[in-house]
């Protein structure tokens, strides 16, 4: 009678434990169907990722970048070809200035005999008038210059900030992309840990013996 009871009361417990193993066989058939569907998710959203990074890199690189290079480029060459004349019309100016006060003091000397040469007051009248225009025109043109100047060294900045901006968003891109093959991997890794568990001779036997 107690030997029936004691086999009664082992059945029992064997059957717990039993079922316990079925429920942690079964949580483990279910996680591996989330894991795959997710890694077939994030598979797809991979792909896409990729897609579009190489898109992206394709236009920025046969594109945009190559444009802003070859653009700021040439407006380098421009800037130093105008920094160039600028210097020169400077030396122009400078030459003017000293022309000037060459009249001035032509003119002080013309004050003093003008009386004995109306000619010479003649001739540096005219190179006063000439001089003065060449002035004027070389005023004007440094102040073309230098709004030139002004203008596409903000090109040339808004160029760079556009460059720059292209870099960081293809970097960001990069980083996504890389995450997502990062948690590919270890999806995979997660599921074949389990597939192995589930395929481990002791839990095979613990499921057949439920079975039975």
């Amino acid at each position: 009678m107690i030997q029936c009871q004691v086999r009664q009361w082992l059945a029992k417990r064997r059957l717990r434990e039993l079922k316990i193993e079925a429920r942690s066989v079964g949580h483990l058939q279910k996680l591996n169907r989330g894991l795959e569907n997710k890694i077939i998710s994030l598979q797809t959203k991979t792909r896409f990722h990729a897609y579009f990074f190489y898109d992206l890199i394709q236009n920025a690189e046969n594109g945009r970048l190559w444009t802003i290079s070859a653009e700021a480029d040439k407006m380098r060459v421009e800037m130093a070809n105008l920094e160039t004349q600028r210097c020169v019309l400077l030396a122009t100016k400078a030459h003017a200035e000293d022309l000037e006060a060459k009249v001035k003091l032509l003119e002080a000397s013309r004050k003093e005999e003008a009386a004995k040469n109306i000619k010479l007051e003649e001739e540096l009248q005219n190179t006063k008038d000439k001089l003065k225009m060449e002035f004027e025109e070389t005023i004007a043109k440094i102040n073309a210059l230098n709004t030139e100047l002004s203008g596409l060294r903000t090109r040339y900045n808004n160029l760079m900030k556009q460059k720059k901006l292209v870099d960081v968003e293809l970097a960001r891109e990069k980083n996504r992309y890389l995450a997502s093959e990062q948690e590919i991997s270890q999806m995979r890794e997660q599921l074949l840990a389990n597939a192995n568990l589930l395929a481990s001779p002791a839990l095979s036997r613990t499921g057949s013996e439920f079975l039975l």
